[in-house]
């Protein structure tokens, strides 16, 4: 009998909880209508703050921009190559193959070398035909740049 009871109690507790909330839920549903016929109101344009920033060239032309920040013990590499336009013509989109292929693969190693080197560091390594991209742990930071002058 006291199971009976106690089932009972705990199906009604459940049921006007459940009503409860429905009631909640359209009472803040018809007092959040927004009204899509009024372009919303822009905010505050957000304030731009870039860190101070070391901007040297090396003895073989290559510029390089420093920007320091202490917050995550992480570095990030960026080569931007400079080439001239070309004009691709009926054999379009080779151009951004060719700077995909950049990754699969060197002399020394496989395509599957170099994504376990970059898992192995927990880095990022991104090539294009424009650029090469790669970040990684602050303590990784030799053997990454070795790896991606390799590539």
């Amino acid at each position: 009998m006291k199971k009976v009871l106690y089932i009972s109690l705990v199906a009604a507790i459940t049921v006007l909880s459940a009503c409860k909330s429905k009631d909640k839920a359209t009472t803040t549903n018809s007092v959040t209508q927004l009204d899509r016929s009024k372009v919303p109101v822009a905010g505050p344009a957000p304030k731009i703050q870039i860190g101070q920033y070391q901007l040297f060239q090396l003895e073989n032309g290559m510029k390089v921009i420093v920007v320091e920040n202490h917050k995550l013990p992480r570095v990030s590499y960026s080569i931007n190559l400079k080439n001239d336009p070309i004009q691709e013509g009926d054999k379009a989109g080779y151009i951004s193959l060719a700077g995909g292929l950049i990754q699969a693969g060197t002399k020394s190693k496989s395509k599957a070398q170099i994504d376990e080197s970059v898992d192995y560091m927990g880095a990022s390594l991104s090539t294009s035909a424009e650029n090469i991209y790669g970040s990684c742990l602050k303590k990784h930071s030799d053997n990454f740049l070795a790896l991606m002058s390799d590539v």
